[in-house]
């Protein structure tokens, strides 16, 4: 029978030991393969186990979603070009022939925003108007400026903008540790499995010595009744514990090829036939440790992965309750805006009755530059609803 390891090394079973039973009749027990240490159990364990394999894509995952939220402040450039035709029928009898209009529309613009919550527009256009009535000649008119939008209670601040990557960031960090607690998981698992082979390999042996102390006795107690000086009663009571002695080994054979399987499991394998050579361990050293309470305690909150994702936790909840809480406020605006005009603005509501959001906008204008101030409350308060239903 053999037994092979993912590193290509295969396992033989060289060994067959042969007992004899009280009776006489000769049984075969179970063939071991050879010697598998703790630290070949843990590496084939990392190698082969598919949730490690699985938790290590989460990373990676956890980063991606980082560059996303990341990239909502990298700055867009943008180019289009469109082109459109129209024809005008005649509108009086001095014209007799329809007009032809070509249009062509150019933009370019450098378009972004900041963690402030400032949205920029850099850029210019060209728009080249032409037709029948000026013989097709290229008319040109263009435009260039900067377009600049700073949000002043609702949406300002790093709190309402920096939300989403400050959650990715955490949750970057909560998925290394996720991955770290796989690990953790895996290799403690695959230690106590190897220490319980160890421990049932030992319990076999100790029944086995058991039910051969036993057949000693059962052996003597017939000599003794063949020299004359012993009962049959005392061979009776011997024949009954070493019957129940070969009981308890092959409950132990049991158990240590039941734990055989979960150590297999646990480095990989994915089949246990019953025949197969059993694995070979060692008592692995006890590793000298110095105590030292405070230190320990502090180094152990430090590398547990369940308190480091509890601690990340809190940030993404903080970082939600700041963001939320700017998005309580009421809207105010800064921006260019033209012409020059001081006047409330109205807006629709279609299909609802309850009133819209009340907002002014005030704007000043000096030469080619113009600074605009919205400010937007919402209408969710009684006043405000009374206030609708009188302007309606």
């Amino acid at each position: 029978m053999i037994f092979s390891f993912r590193s290509g090394r295969a396992i033989v079973a060289p060994l067959l030991f042969v007992s004899v039973s009280v009776f006489g009749a000769p049984t075969a027990t179970l063939v071991s393969a050879p010697l598998l240490t703790l630290d070949q159990a843990v590496r084939l364990a990392l190698e082969n186990n598919q949730d490690v394999k699985v938790e290590a894509y989460n990373p990676l995952i956890a980063r991606a979603n980082v560059l996303t939220a990341e990239g909502q402040f990298d700055p867009a450039l943008n180019f289009s070009r469109s082109y459109s035709s129209s024809v005008t029928d005649p509108i009086n009898s001095d014209i007799v022939l329809p007009t032809l209009v070509k249009t062509d529309n150019y933009s370019l613009t450098l378009a972004g925003l900041l963690p402030t919550g400032l949205t920029y527009t850099i850029g210019g256009s060209a728009e080249n108007q032409r037709g029948t009535y000026n013989n097709f000649a290229g008319d040109y008119v263009t435009f260039g400026g900067v377009n600049l939008t700073q949000p002043l209670l609702r949406g300002f601040g790093f709190a309402a903008n920096l939300v989403n990557v400050r959650v990715a960031q955490a949750n970057r960090s909560i998925s290394k540790w996720q991955y770290r607690q796989t690990l953790i998981d895996t290799v403690t698992n695959v230690i106590v499995a190897y220490n319980q082979l160890v421990l049932a390999h030992a319990e076999l042996r100790i029944a086995e010595r058991y039910r051969d102390l036993g057949a000693r006795l059962l052996t003597e107690s017939r000599q003794r009744i063949k020299a004359g000086s012993g009962a049959q009663n005392d061979v009776i009571t011997a024949q009954s514990q070493v019957a129940s002695r070969e009981e308890a080994i092959l409950e132990a054979e049991n158990s240590l090829r039941s734990t055989d399987n979960q150590l297999r499991l646990l480095v990989g394998e994915k089949s246990f036939p019953p025949d197969q050579p059993l694995l070979t361990v060692e008592s692995p050293p006890v590793p000298a440790a110095a105590v030292d309470p405070a230190k320990d305690f502090q180094e152990a909150l430090n590398r547990r992965p369940d308190y480091q994702q509890a601690r990340l936790g809190i940030t993404v909840n903080r970082a939600n309750s700041a963001a939320g809480s700017v998005l309580h406020r009421p809207s105010v605006h800064s921006r260019n805006r033209s012409p020059a005009s001081r006047r409330p603005v109205t807006f629709s509501s279609i299909g609802s009755s309850s009133p819209p959001p009340i907002a002014w906008v005030m704007t000043f204008r000096c030469g080619c530059v113009s600074v605009s101030a919205s400010v937007m409350l919402p209408s969710s308060s009684s006043s405000c609803t009374r206030l609708w239903s009188r302007v309606s």
